[in-house]
């Protein structure tokens, strides 16, 4: 039987062949894979962009919202003021009352 053996003797051409052969691949993977980043870039921007535009009016009534929460959380904290301030003023005012709660379900028994 004959055994296949490889022969790692080149010449000098076939070194040189090779070098430039494997630089100019790399060369070309890079190039492939700048420009593959660089389309979904573009496309992620692009996508990006668009949800934002289509969405601006939900952020224009989430903003109306918040305003009309934080004036009417506003408003009710001057009424608890308010209230606050008579409770302070009526007769009551040192005496603390305390209690215990019991429920009693009625069915369980």
């Amino acid at each position: 039987m004959k055994t296949l053996t490889y022969s790692t003797s080149r010449n000098p051409l076939q070194r040189i062949f090779a070098i430039i052969l494997t630089v100019g691949l790399a060369i070309l993977g890079f190039m492939f894979s700048a420009v593959v980043f660089t389309v979904l870039l573009v496309m992620g921007l692009i996508g990006w962009a668009f949800l934002w535009w289509k969405t601006r009016d939900i952020r224009k009534q989430f903003q109306l919202m918040q305003s009309q929460m934080q004036s009417q959380m506003r408003d009710e904290r001057t009424r608890a003021g308010d209230a606050q301030a008579d409770y302070a003023n009526t007769e009551s005012q040192g005496r603390t009352i305390e209690g215990e709660a019991v429920r009693v379900d009625e069915g369980a028994r």
